[in-house]
């Protein structure tokens, strides 16, 4: 016998509600199909608005490079001018700079020490000294001398004191020039009035510190009496003689003659 098909127990409402079901899938599978999609293609820009609304951070800006051997000639184009041409807050810029503070000009042979030495700048002398600068540095243009041996050939009592006062364990009695010859040597050379100064001064100041700068195992002996009694040694034309011998400042070879005659000291001929 011939089986008989069985009827559909789908009604026409059951039908509705798994097509309604299927649609509901469907539309959360976009949904998040295309959530993903944004995610994975827009993260960048939506990181980037959220940090742009985000409170930013300031960031520490690159310290500038500067030209040091250009800084280096403004410094000393600064000392080298005239009083009153730049102020030191000019010199704090360029050292500020980077400037070498112990630049060599390529003309002149200075330094800016020496420079604002010749010009009696204080305030630039004293703040370069204060920050480091190298007096004992020679100048070809004058046979290798330092600032301190310049200052006395050139008679600028002035400012060779501030430089005593600035380095106060400068000992004039051992600081030699390449010559052989102390500052009091070089100050006997000049006809100046200047130098006569510097003479009375160097005077001055080995009697004042003679003890403590000259070094001298022999706490009673007068530093100042032997370094113008001493002869010259190595130097070149001044070998062999005395700070009397070598002044022919009359004014500086009269207060020699008295300095010594109070200290009772031998003066030979030169009377």
């Amino acid at each position: 016998a011939t089986l008989a098909k069985s009827p559909s127990t789908a009604s026409p409402q059951t039908a509705g509600v798994h097509v309604c079901n299927m649609r509901y899938t469907l539309s959360i599978i976009n949904i998040l199909t295309a959530a993903l999609h944004v995610l994975i293609f827009h993260q960048p820009i939506f990181f980037i608005e959220a940090q742009s609304n985000a409170t930013s951070i300031p960031s520490i800006p690159a310290k500038p490079v500067f030209d040091k051997d250009a800084v280096s000639r403004e410094l000393y184009e600064i000392c080298a001018s005239p009083p009153g041409t730049y102020s030191i807050h000019e010199v704090r810029i360029a050292l500020s700079k980077g400037a070498d503070i112990n630049h060599v000009n390529e003309q002149t042979g200075e330094t800016p020490l020496i420079a604002a030495a010749l010009h009696g700048n204080e305030q630039f002398i004293r703040h370069l000294m204060e920050n480091g600068a190298n007096f004992s540095i020679g100048d070809p243009k004058w046979d290798g001398l330092d600032v301190v041996h310049i200052l006395a050939s050139v008679g600028q009592k002035k400012t060779l004191k501030l430089i005593s006062k600035i380095n106060p364990h400068l000992d004039f009695n051992e600081y030699h020039d390449e010559d052989g010859l102390l500052p009091l040597h070089r100050a006997c050379l000049g006809m100046e009035k200047g130098h006569m100064e510097i003479v009375r001064f160097l005077c001055q100041e080995y009697r004042q510190h003679g003890h403590g700068y000259g070094h001298s195992d022999h706490p009673h002996v007068d530093v100042n009496s032997k370094v113008l009694s001493t002869p010259t040694s190595r130097s070149h034309g001044y070998a062999g003689k005395t700070c009397l011998e070598l002044t022919k400042n009359e004014d500086t070879k009269r207060y020699i003659l008295d300095f010594m005659r109070v200290r009772g000291m031998p003066m030979g001929d030169e009377l």
